[in-house]
């Protein structure tokens, strides 16, 4: 390969990485995390301590993070709403566009569905029910995958110079960013779930990039391990992972807005 950028390639340091390579590193990261979760139980702690300090006693700060962490969701397909709005600006026909969001659609069900079979306590155990699916995090993955699919509407134009498109990866890492710290501010998840989610939307990114010029061949995989872990589901497959103690301290006027956050 020579040097310099290919179409098929994800700068990463300057250089062109493979983004098959990179695809096998995030799913090598992610079944590695899953196999290690007992291990990095004081980790996870540790982190949700701080985390739960941050805003302690600061109840506007509080308030603000419980709106944005409920509403993360629908912000996010706002993101995409913009990708696609402006890829319709440059040109971008629904026939492009149709197959990065067919395989947004079938990401985020392959995601759940792997929800499914984990069975994690979350830290507030407390606070939650049913309180077992916190591994990935639902939130972060959503996310995740929403700016990947944002991205990846708007370089259908690709320009030589595109403030947009930097825009939009700096404000979606931020946003990114901003949603992982929430889930472990209000004890929803652990640290360990949001970096299982991100290496999820690594994977999906690696996809997308590994057939950009042709979608449609990453839905055949896509379906294919939909169709197994639904069956597994559908068996009542399930993996008890490990998980820390859940905080069971007694409930705050701080925490009362976590309460209505059930995912």
């Amino acid at each position: 390969m020579r040097a310099g950028w290919s179409r098929r390639s994800l700068p990463l340091a300057g250089r062109p990485v493979q983004p098959q390579a990179l695809a096998l590193l995030a799913l090598y990261g992610f079944v590695l995390l899953a196999l290690s979760l007992g291990r990095l139980q004081q980790m996870d702690t540790y982190v949700a301590g701080l985390a739960s300090a941050a805003f302690r006693g600061t109840w506007h700060a509080h308030a603000r993070a419980a709106w944005f962490t409920h509403k993360a969701a629908y912000l996010g397909f706002t993101w995409v709403a913009f990708g696609v709005m402006v890829a319709r600006r440059r040109g971008s026909s629904w026939t492009e566009l149709a197959p990065i969001l067919v395989a947004l659609a079938a990401g985020l069900i392959l995601f759940e569905g792997c929800r499914l079979m984990f069975e994690r306590t979350r830290p507030g155990e407390h606070l939650l029910n049913p309180a077992v699916n916190s591994f990935p995090s639902g939130h972060v993955a959503n996310a995740m995958l929403c700016i990947v699919t944002t991205l990846r509407c708007i370089a259908l134009r690709p320009r030589p110079s595109d403030p947009v498109r930097l825009a939009v990866l700096v404000a979606g890492s931020l946003f990114v960013a901003a949603v992982a710290f929430t889930r472990i501010y209000f004890g929803l998840h652990w640290s360990s779930d949001v970096l299982a989610s991100l290496l999820f939307g690594l994977l999906f990114a690696a996809m997308l990039a590994t057939w950009r010029d042709d979608l449609q061949r990453a839905l055949r995989p896509m379906l294919v391990a939909l169709a197994l872990v639904y069956a597994a589901v559908v068996c009542h497959v399930r993996v008890r992972l490990p998980s820390p103690p859940p905080d069971r301290g007694p409930l705050t006027a701080a925490d009362v807005g976590a309460i209505a956050i059930r995912r």
